[in-house]
């Protein structure tokens, strides 16, 4: 554990200021694949396959040309794009997701898909399974069709409901009746109609909340309408006392009031504090909000405390949350990070693994939907102010909870303030609170010397720079009076 540093002002400042120290564009795109000529396809929640570990999974396509099927492979992608097929005249044809290899899929109870077409007709669905040595592949259908239109339906298939066909059966008698979810190879969308365009919009296995591992039934508790679902991390108390950043939770605070202005209900927020915040305990509340988010909810995650050591390594929000993430079925979701070295932690979730600023616009193509703030750079130190201070808490939190209330920062006169409206004042108003800050507490006549030294640091790297990664196409607006207002229009 890299050494952690909270200096507080002693008598001139009466409380004091303290800085806990820690040394430790893509916008949603529709591409529409031909037959003759296909394009680059980047696929909604294709890692929905996984937790963690799954290997990549591409689409292809089959079709019949002159009585040999030809199969057409489209590049591995992962973003906000939707995948759409427009089906050719031979009326013979399909669209699968293709695993590199046999993926385990043991312990998943099924298949949640959103597609819609071009005009009603009904969609076939195959899972190929292949294990063993020799690898056979073994093909179960889906016993009823899928009836889908212009508008998005969303179902859910379990394993057991697919059956397999009866010349693979009669080709392989021992095969199992259902497919084994641990030879998982390929999903497949069959069409036997002419001039069709299927759009694939999501594909997700689901897991049913029984069975503990972090993974619940997406939507299975969603109630009607828009509706906005936080999750609140805030970690003051330390087994350590040095560590401690004695704030009396008012993160917590500023993130609850000002969700609650904008109408967000209380009953939709899970607050953990302190040692209840743990890697489980986030898997617990992802579930959570697995259970009730749908496309049309806005999801909030905020966390605050100490960086990347512990609050990315130890509660895990650098390596267990990305994965999790990447599978909330809205991309209407703002990850808060209030600690030191937050861009690191940002950084891994909207990535799935960090990626250097300089290199984000090569990884376009992983970044996930969605924004994502923190209050400093992936090599940089936050700052709290403590009791007694002008600004008490996180500065970038207490700067973008006022921001957002502001209605001079509505550039574009719709009577909201997005968050990406309210991103500049945040950071203008954050930075020039670093320097206040800093110059009093260098004019302390009797400032230990290496606090002297820390506090001269960020005079030298140009204080803090607060950071948005932006993965969201349009503004993302908290305000759940704007969604609600227009669904009534």
């Amino acid at each position: 554990m890299r050494r952690v540093l909270v200096v507080a002002l002693f008598m001139l400042l009466a409380s004091a200021l303290a800085m806990a120290i820690d040394e430790n564009e893509s916008a949603a795109t529709t591409r529409i694949l031909y037959e003759a000529e296909f394009h680059t396809a980047q696929l909604l929640a294709i890692d929905g396959f996984s937790v963690g570990s799954m290997p990549i999974g591409w689409w292809y396509s089959s079709s019949i040309d002159d009585g040999t099927r030809q199969y057409t492979s489209l590049t591995p992608g992962r973003g906000q794009a939707e995948v759409i097929y427009r089906f050719p005249e031979d009326g013979d044809s399909g669209l699968c997701l293709q695993m590199s290899e046999s993926a385990n899929l043991s312990g998943y109870d099924g298949v949640e898909l959103h597609m819609r077409a071009n005009h009603p007709i009904a969609v076939t669905l195959e899972i190929h399974t292949a294990c063993g040595t020799s690898e056979e592949w073994i093909h179960y259908r889906l016993g009823s069709s899928i009836q889908c239109g212009h508008q998005s339906v969303g179902i859910r298939v379990p394993f057991s409901a697919f059956t397999i066909l009866d010349d693979w059966r009669a080709e392989y008698p021992a095969a199992p009746e259902h497919p084994d979810p641990r030879c998982f190879r390929t999903l497949g969308f069959i069409v036997e109609e002419e001039d069709i365009e299927l759009t694939v919009e999501s594909a997700h296995v689901y897991q049913i909340p029984d069975h503990g591992s972090g993974v619940a039934q997406p939507g299975a508790l969603a109630s009607p309408g828009v509706d906005g679902y936080a999750v609140i991390l805030e970690v003051d108390d330390y087994e350590d006392d040095a560590k401690d950043i004695d704030i009396d939770y008012i993160n917590r605070d500023r993130i609850v009031d000002v969700l609650t202005e904008l109408g967000w209900a209380e009953e939709n927020m899970i607050v953990m504090l302190d040692r209840d915040v743990t890697v489980d305990a986030v898997k617990d509340a992802m579930s959570w909000l697995m259970e009730r988010v749908t496309q049309e909810d806005l999801v909030l995650i905020y966390a605050s405390g100490h960086g990347y050591e512990y609050m990315g390594q130890v509660v895990g929000l650098g390596w267990a949350l990305p994965p999790l993430w990447q599978m909330l079925p809205t991309d209407r979701k703002l990850f808060v990070m209030q600690s030191c070295h937050a861009g690191e932690i940002t950084g891994s979730v909207m990535y799935e693994g960090f990626v250097l600023p300089e290199q984000r616009a090569e990884a376009a193509a992983v970044l996930a939907p969605g924004l994502a703030l923190a209050s400093c750079m992936y090599d940089e130190r936050s700052m709290t102010g403590m009791k007694g201070t002008p600004v008490v808490g996180g500065y970038m939190t207490h700067f973008l909870c006022g921001a957002l209330g502001d209605m001079s920062l509505d550039k574009n006169g719709d009577s909201f303030v997005s968050v990406e409206e309210a991103f500049p004042e945040t950071y203008l108003r954050t930075r020039e609170h670093y320097k206040e800050a800093i110059a009093e507490l260098l004019a302390i006549p009797d400032l230990p010397d290496d606090a002297r030294q820390d506090f001269l640091q960020f005079i030298e790297t140009d204080y803090p720079h607060p950071e948005l990664i932006d993965g969201y196409p349009g503004e993302l607006i908290l305000d759940l009076r704007y969604y609600r207002a227009n669904a009534t229009e």
